[in-house]
């Protein structure tokens, strides 16, 4: 859903696995991270899809 909100938007993105990759799963757990999604906008954590703090993040709203 987030992937998609994001593309939908033009929003450039790094997308990490934190499943597969060990690096990004202690970075998300060191955020605060419970279950994913987490997006870092700058210096906001948007734990979850949640479009409204998305946008308020990014400046759209």
């Amino acid at each position: 859903m987030v992937k998609k909100f994001l593309d939908e938007r033009s929003v450039e993105y790094e997308f990490r696995n934190v499943v597969r990759d060990e690096d990004a799963a202690r970075e998300f757990l060191a955020l605060g991270g419970r279950v994913p999604p987490l997006l870092v906008i700058g210096d906001t954590h948007v734990h979850g899809f949640r479009p409204a703090e998305i946008e308020r993040a990014l400046g759209m709203g």
